[in-house]
């Protein structure tokens, strides 16, 4: 027999505490102590063993998965970029890079790299500036990138950009852009008192907190809208679900009105 400490035994009936050793009672003996008795030195090990890595496993099973993460990156040229950097997965033109190696990148410049496509970006999590001048955009989602404050993407082929989701966003380049008129903000009077240094648009440009409403209801330089249906014909704007705009030239369009 030998007596262990009341806190060297703070485990259940059955469970070593130490190499050789088990909780034979559940009780107090003299002096709040418990009882442990020896038993197979082979047996105590390998169930010492298997408690000890089951400990590990759940301890490090988050770093674990994190490191199994893949951010997927289409565009070559934008992977090329990254790997290039230092941030990418090591292997080139996979379509992938590692997820925890762009999660804390909080500034990000890759200009006149031919890049078409930005997938990926989503997962720069804690991006706070982001340059992407004279590249092939024709369009960029920034939902994910709520930390972002400055974005400069002059010289693209932009059609639409959504910042509403960017709330910190303080200095925006985004000339010569000929296809980008409304540019979607949070806050639409915070974006207009924005220095002329901070915003940096074509004179067409301007900014709204409903381009895509603006959109829905202007007047065509060849036919005018209607009305709105939905799939039961009520007229009605619904938001995030498929609805007909109907001409006064009789040409019927089904859209997606995105909020």
């Amino acid at each position: 027999m030998k007596q262990l400490e009341k806190e060297q035994a703070k485990v259940n009936k059955g469970i070593p505490v130490s190499k050789g050793y088990y909780v034979e009672s559940s009780g107090y003996k003299d002096n709040y102590t418990y009882t442990a008795v020896k038993i197979d030195k082979k047996q105590a090990e390998k169930n010492y063993n298997t408690y000890k890595g089951l400990f590990y496993l759940i301890l490090f099973m988050p770093l674990i998965s994190m490191a199994q993460q893949q951010t997927y990156v289409p565009d070559d040229n934008f992977e090329a970029a990254l790997e290039y950097m230092g941030i990418g997965n090591g292997i080139p033109n996979d379509d992938f890079v590692h997820t925890y190696n762009v999660s804390d990148v909080t500034s990000l410049s890759i200009n006149f790299e031919d890049i078409s496509d930005l997938t990926g970006i989503e997962d720069f999590l804690s991006l706070r500036s982001l340059h992407v001048q004279g590249n092939q955009l024709t369009s960029i989602d920034l939902s994910n990138n709520t930390a972002l404050k400055i974005f400069y993407v002059d010289d693209n082929q932009l059609t639409q950009l959504d910042l509403s989701n960017n709330p910190l966003i303080e200095s925006l380049h985004v000339f010569n852009n000929p296809g980008l008129e409304c540019i979607n903000v949070y806050d639409i009077n915070q974006a207009n008192n924005w220095p002329t240094s901070h915003a940096q648009l074509d004179n067409n440009q301007y900014f709204s907190e409903s381009c895509m409403l603006t959109d829905v209801l202007e007047i065509e330089q060849y036919r005018k809208l209607v009305k709105i249906i939905d799939l039961w014909g009520n007229e009605v704007i619904k938001y995030n679900q498929a609805v007909f705009f109907i001409y006064d030239d009789g040409s019927v369009e089904r859209k997606v009105i995105i909020q």
